[in-house]
């Protein structure tokens, strides 16, 4: 783990600062060690720091883990087959993804998610001055990420931490993507606002995963889809955005079976003048008629 890393670093129990302890070094990067704060410890192990939070998962997050520790190694098999069904360019798709960052100079890009680093390869690519510190809760899939950039090392960092539960101060990424697992997350919501809140103001996030457009969900082409697996019935989670999403988006992507969501991080919703008369009989204002609505 490098150290710019680890100075980002927070509980994801308690959100107190982390300290460093029992280093050992592999060149300029902690390969063995603990973080810790106050009755808190989490270990470092091969440069990978383990913040998965909390230590007892939910269920679905459980199996989701446990399924890609073990499925890792063929993971690439499973998606050749899906590129292949939708007949699409796996390289391509991944490149149009990531372009919607938009990164642009020495950013710092969370890939949370981040499976066997192909995305976080294409974000580089598309802007060789970032720094990206892959995420995931699956160590298996993790050290096929790590494997897989090698040619990346001094613009990568590998970290295990559950992603609604994120091991990051406030406001401290420029860029965050996530695709491919927020349907089987156990707290979407609270994923989604943690994607927000370790974003600095005005910084983008990217995120999406199965979901059949609404003009073919009731459809034959949805009903074959979501036979074969459940999670093509999800719905974009967009009510689950954060009151201060600005610039939302969402395109529809690989045979309009999947979703993905951008937005800009703003500080807050947006300014409404909520004591402007309204004009007409009825008068009033923004304000007055909602305090009216709630009397009835």
């Amino acid at each position: 783990m490098k150290a710019a890393t680890s100075a980002i670093l927070q509980s994801p129990e308690s959100g107190k600062p982390l300290s460093l302890s029992s280093v050992s070094l592999q060149g300029d990067e902690t390969w063995e060690g603990k973080l810790s704060c106050q009755d808190e410890v989490w270990p470092i192990k091969e440069g990978i720091a383990d913040l998965v939070s909390p230590l007892e998962l939910s269920a679905s997050d459980a199996r989701f883990r446990e399924e890609y520790n073990v499925g890792s190694a063929r993971y690439q098999e499973g998606m050749d087959w899906l590129f292949n069904a939708f007949y699409e360019d796996e390289g391509k798709v991944r490149n149009q993804m990531t372009k919607t960052l938009n990164s642009q100079g020495p950013e710092l890009i969370l890939d949370l998610g981040c499976g066997t680093g192909k995305d976080a390869e294409c974000i580089i690519n598309h802007n060789p001055q970032c720094r990206v510190i892959l995420a995931d809760l699956s160590i298996g899939m993790l050290a096929e990420a790590k494997k897989n950039l090698t040619a990346y090392k001094e613009q990568t960092d590998f970290l295990l931490c559950n992603g609604s539960h994120l091991p990051f101060q406030d406001s401290v990424f420029d860029r965050l993507f996530h695709f491919g697992g927020i349907n089987e997350f156990g707290e979407k919501q609270r994923a989604i606002e943690e994607f927000n809140r370790v974003v600095k103001p005005g910084g983008k996030v990217v995120f999406g995963d199965e979901g059949v457009a609404p003009w073919l969900a009731q459809k034959e082409y949805g009903d074959i889809l979501k036979a074969a697996n459940p999670l093509y019935a999800h719905e974009p989670p967009l009510a689950d955005l954060p009151a201060g999403a600005s610039n939302v988006k969402i395109h529809w992507i690989m045979g309009n079976a999947f979703y993905l969501i951008e937005f800009e991080k703003a500080e807050g919703p947006p300014p409404l003048n909520t004591e402007l008369t309204i004009p007409g009989k009825r008068g009033g204002t923004l304000a007055s008629r909602y305090r009216d609505s709630k009397k009835n």
